[in-house]
């Protein structure tokens, strides 16, 4: 079946990637969609706000394709939103903007007031559940976004068997046998990630077989030289690699220990199960979204003893791994595979669309 060929313009600013795979989809509905990009100034203060020239290119694009809707797929930048709304003044078009970081707004900010207070801006989009209910629990985060504006739409995980080599050719390459337990994190090492935290709950683990913490993301001398004190001989700190997602399935358990709101989303662990890794991670955010309990992983609070008491049972049982991560991959593919996401994408789309006629 297909929908009405209803416009939709895709705004990113500079840097961060168009949904490909979603205006694809999108396509083969029956929608028309258009990318752009948007440049913003350089400069500690220039960088909140945009070239006249690009508002005038921008409204140019606004009223040659006359969208139905305007997507900014860009989950952190005010001054992008900002300057759609300059452009848009005139033509007045819907905007769906997506936020992805589970801190909210400011009430006594002038620009976020108006923001997000503007007629224009449709639909403020979140990527979990979670971070509905935070918002929902604060009372200026409930001045500012009213119950019918905010909705949820998690980021989809394309399944894909590509990799750069095999997963064991991989763990050989760092080292790893083929019956060590790999317990580890794909990351940046920000202080939210702790991920000292994991790998000091893992270095309590015993087994008898080598349990080894892997770390792959960026990170500086000092925070390797802290994980490596954790674990002496038994941690292996990679750097950040390309396309790190294809080499979620050399874990054996994959740890996000975030603190306390968490993450919007936790793209890491989906993509970690989707390998077929159970995964255990803290009971804060996106992640609560993700994890079922007690199925797929666990969902722990930031306590050192129930992390060990959670990963020995994990290291103690390999049936139980193996059960967990083929449950995780089911998990993934049913909740947020390309069709589902998209489908609920487009639902939103088509409320959007029909209160504005």
């Amino acid at each position: 079946m297909k929908f009405n060929r209803h416009k939709i313009l895709f705004l990113s600013r500079e840097g961060v990637t168009h949904p490909t795979a979603l205006i694809e989809y999108l396509a083969d509905k029956g929608f028309s969609s258009r990318s752009q990009y948007l440049y913003l100034l350089q400069g500690k203060v220039r960088r909140y706000f945009s070239s006249n020239a690009m508002i005038s290119e921008l409204r140019r694009t606004i009223s040659e394709f006359s969208p139905d809707v305007i997507v900014f797929n860009d989950e952190n930048s005010r001054a992008g939103l900002f300057a759609i709304m300059r452009a848009n003044r005139k033509a007045s078009k819907p905007i769906i903007w997506f936020r992805g970081a589970v801190g909210g707004y400011n009430a006594l900010s002038p620009i976020d007031l108006y923001l997000i207070k503007h007629k224009n801006l449709a639909r403020l989009l979140v990527r979990s559940y979670a971070m509905i209910n935070n918002w929902n629990a604060s009372l200026t985060m409930r001045f500012l976004v009213s119950k019918t504006q905010v909705e949820c739409s998690h980021h989809f995980v394309e399944r894909t068997t590509s990799y750069d080599e095999d997963l064991s050719g991989m763990r050989a390459k760092w080292g790893i046998a083929s019956d060590d337990i790999v317990i580890g994190s794909i990351a940046n090492a920000r202080p939210i990630k702790n991920i000292e935290f994991a790998a000091k709950a893992v270095s309590r683990v015993k087994s008898n077989k080598r349990i080894q913490f892997l770390y792959i993301g960026a990170y500086d001398d000092s925070f390797k030289k802290r994980l490596e004190n954790l674990n002496p001989g038994n941690t292996i700190v990679t750097g950040p690699i390309p396309e790190a997602k294809r080499y979620a399935g050399v874990f054996d358990i994959f740890v996000s220990p975030t603190k306390e709101p968490g993450e919007g989303f936790g793209l890491a662990i989906t993509e970690a199960m989707m390998s077929s890794v159970p995964v255990v991670a803290t009971q804060f955010g996106g992640a609560t979204d993700i994890v079922e309990h007690g199925k797929t992983g666990f969902l722990l609070p930031e306590n050192a003893l129930s992390w060990e008491n959670a990963l020995q049972k994990l290291a103690d049982d390999a049936d139980l791994r193996k059960q967990m991560g083929r449950a995780a991959q089911i998990r993934v593919l049913d909740r947020f595979s390309l069709d589902v996401v998209a489908a609920n994408f487009i639902r939103i789309l088509n409320d959007v669309i029909a209160e504005n006629q």
